[in-house]
């Protein structure tokens, strides 16, 4: 079954108030359990980021730069997408979904 990389991107909005935070966390939980068979890796957060090119290494990453990730399995690409359109995450970001290429 093919594999599909679900990358998280923060725009910048947050929720108003602590009780705002934990109500879109509990929807993305109910989110998670919903397609808990097709989330085989459904949460990694990353921390500690650094953006590297040909001159210089900086500290924090891009702006807007990938802030976790999730793999999910679906029979297509329009079944992913199916997916991810109703992740509660679309309310604070953006998700970049890619399918990824078996190299075996």
């Amino acid at each position: 079954m093919p594999r599909f990389i679900m990358s998280y991107h923060h725009s910048g909005k947050t929720p108003a108030t602590p009780k705002e935070g934990e109500a879109q966390m509990e929807r993305y939980m109910a989110w998670m359990k919903q397609h808990a068979t097709a989330l085989v890796e459904p949460q990694n957060p990353l921390k500690n980021k650094h953006l590297i090119t040909e001159s210089q290494t900086i500290e924090g990453g891009k702006a807007g730069s990938m802030m976790g990730y999730s793999i999910l399995t679906a029979d297509s690409i329009d079944d992913a997408l199916a997916i991810v359109r109703d992740c509660p995450f679309l309310e604070m970001g953006d998700i970049e979904l890619a399918e990824i290429i078996d190299m075996q």
